[in-house]
This record gives C-alpha cells, sequence and structure tokens, in this order.
C-alpha cells in the first residue's frame, strides 16, 4: 500500500470518528403560491428565491410563504443562486445567464456563450 493511501485512510478514520451522527428533521411546510412549480431555491438572508420554469418565473417568498416579489418573462429559469446581493439566474432557452442585482438585469460575461445552461453554483 503506498503512503498517499495509508495517510489518506488514517485521515479519513480520524475525520469520521469524531464526527457526530447527523440526522435530518422536519422543521416546517412552507406553502408556496397556487400552481407554482418549483425547480430550485436560492436562500437570501431570511427569504427565498425559487425558479419556476414551466411558469417561466422566479418568485421570492419569506418563511411563511408570502410573495415578496417576482421576475417573470424568464425563458425557462433553472437551477439558481445568490451571491454576494446578487441572484444568478440560467435562462435555458436563451443560451443566457443573468444576473440581477438592485433591480436591474445584466448577463454575466463569459469567454463563450454556454449552451442550455441549466445550472450553476456561485
Amino acid at each position: 500500500m503506498s503512503r498517499f493511501v495509508m495517510i489518506l485512510l488514517l485521515s479519513l478514520m480520524l475525520f469520521s470518528c469524531n464526527e457526530e451522527n447527523k440526522k435530518w428533521s422536519f422543521e416546517k411546510k412552507i406553502e408556496l403560491p397556487a400552481k407554482a412549480r418549483p425547480l430550485a431555491i436560492a436562500k437570501t438572508g431570511n427569504d427565498l428565491w425559487f425558479s419556476d420554469p414551466d411558469h417561466y418565473r422566479l418568485i421570492k417568498i419569506d418563511a411563511a410563504g408570502r410573495v415578496l416579489d417576482s421576475i417573470v418573462d424568464i425563458q425557462r429559469p433553472m437551477n439558481i443562486d445568490f451571491n454576494n446581493g446578487k441572484l444568478y439566474v440560467p435562462e435555458f432557452l436563451t443560451d443566457t445567464i443573468w444576473i440581477f442585482e438592485d433591480g436591474g438585469k445584466s448577463p454575466l460575461s463569459l469567454n463563450a456563450k454556454p449552451a442550455a445552461p441549466a445550472g450553476l453554483n456561485v
């Protein structure tokens, strides 16, 4: 057995022995607006944005499920992300990734045009 493999195995044993058994538990149910078909969720502080590609929109809700904001006419928004005050939205049908910030919308500058982007992680 190589030295690298032995160190890797020892590291895995040490880290796995120190972790507690973590279990998921149900906390609460958030009712979504009628006719919503969410694909992805992005947490923005205490609120949540979710993409609804079947209805060509994004919806922002609070923890009680109340609609706070929406962005419509997005051509199949897919797996979204939120980082540093910016909402990143891959628009599947236009081969574009949009950045929404402070009420404005701009395309993400890339070296190549994505083909039907379905998700991202910022």
